[in-house]
């Protein structure tokens, strides 16, 4: 939940604001539940597409410690030889 809280202070949403206040002043309330259930469903999309490059973004750090412990692992292989 922590995640989502932070969501609201990111700056491609701030620049919504106006709609989030419901936009004009004579503005009914209908429409004002349809800019909350589009602001709504923006969070969400933004959430999940952050939630996807994390989980890519894991992914890519176990490659990046198997190659480099694979790079390690031969370069002490080649300093032995070499003694």
């Amino acid at each position: 939940m922590e995640e989502f809280i932070g969501l609201s202070t990111d700056e491609s949403l701030m620049s919504n604001n106006s709609s989030l206040s419901g936009g004009g002043g004579g503005v009914g309330i209908g429409i004002v539940g349809v800019n909350d259930d589009r602001n709504m469903n923006t969070v969400f999309m933004r959430f999940a597409e952050l939630e996807k490059k994390l989980s890519d973004q894991s992914d890519e750090i176990v490659c990046l410690k198997s190659t480099l412990a694979d790079v390690l692992r031969r370069l002490n292989q080649l300093e032995g030889r070499g003694m």
